[in-house]
């Protein structure tokens, strides 16, 4: 969608015009892309012009360090490492860093060492360029060994038979990454998503306050929720994307069980959470599947998290604080 600076209210139109000082309001650049696999989209408002460009040149930036498709990548040199220590970007040890309390806080749920199985079920390929496979040693487990996993500085050691998926938290992770490069940079404010992990801050193109819409999986074309926040991360998960067959001919998906192993099987179609962040938001999509939805807004609602399940039935359970914008 491209906004233009009417769009403003004229409250937050005079805030911004007073902000830049020279009367004027800040141009909004909106642009579609692609990165990690998936759709994408910026939007800016305010800053420089060139700034959408330096975005989605960090995005790539960021796709080239954590993709499993790519062999000299630093999730693959990880991979592959056999227990050697290995020197990352300072931005891959801070991602391995949150996937280890991402696992410790979710007891587990969350698991992104369960890339052999993954695998197993079908998701070997790049999904935009079938040409891009992964590959692991033979060492490789699942369950991996991912609390012995030593971070010192930027030299990681990852235990030899334990691999790493970057997946959703590394999609969430860089729209954290992009949108704070963005506002540093002079964005009055910014709105990145990557494949379902939304990050926005700052002013949008209609003032303070942006608005999302919460997808219906069964109906793409519709909306289940429109949310209205200022800042912070959203992420949606639905179990009907990413659709593979594994080698038995079974229909599976890239969601999986970390205690079966498989995909998960659950009545929730799709779960959407609102967190400080978007790699948190994204991470707790994956304990949604795994447990009912009244228990999943039970725990949520101890973190201070928001969260919404659409269920197979049709039915959509929310929290009882879910920002609903009601115009």
């Amino acid at each position: 969608m491209d906004f233009s600076a009417s769009t403003l209210n004229p409250a937050d139109e005079a805030v911004l015009a007073a902000v830049i000082g020279d009367g004027t309001t800040p141009v909004v650049h909106s642009r579609p892309f692609k990165a990690m696999g998936a759709n994408a989209s910026i939007t800016l408002v305010g800053g420089h012009p060139h700034l959408v460009d330096d975005a989605i040149g960090l995005a790539a930036e960021l796709e080239g360090l954590w993709t499993r498709f790519s062999p000299d990548s630093d999730i693959s040199l990880l991979n592959w490492s056999e227990g050697t220590p290995i020197e990352v970007d300072p931005r891959t040890a801070t991602l391995v860093d949150y996937m280890q309390r991402a696992w410790k806080d979710t007891g587990g749920a969350f698991d992104p060492t369960l890339l052999p199985q993954l695998l197993l079920e079908g998701y070997t390929h790049s999904v935009v360029d079938a040409t891009r496979g992964t590959t692991l040693p033979d060492s490789a487990r699942a369950p991996g060994q991912l609390g012995d996993i030593i971070i010192e500085g930027n030299i990681i050691t990852v235990p030899k038979g334990t691999t790493l998926d970057a997946g959703g938290i590394g999609k969430g992770f860089a729209a954290d990454l992009i949108v704070d490069f963005c506002r540093s940079a002079g964005a009055m404010g910014a709105m990145v998503e990557l494949g379902g992990d939304l990050r926005v801050d700052g002013f949008s193109p209609r003032g303070r306050g942006w608005r999302i819409g919460v997808e219906n999986p069964l109906n793409l074309d519709s909306h289940v929720s429109v949310v209205e926040i200022e800042s912070g991360g959203l992420a949606t998960s639905s179990q009907l994307k990413r659709r593979f067959h594994n080698a038995q001919g079974k229909e599976t998906h890239h969601l999986i069980d970390s205690h079966s192993g498989e995909s998960l099987e659950s009545d929730s179609l799709s779960v959407t959470v609102l967190a400080p962040t978007a790699w948190q938001a994204e991470v707790m999509t994956k304990v949604g599947f795994q447990k009912s939805p009244a228990d999943f807004l039970h725990v949520s609602r101890r973190k201070g998290l928001r969260v919404g399940v659409f269920t197979s039935d049709g039915s959509w359970t929310r929290s009882s604080d879910w920002p609903e914008y009601r115009a």
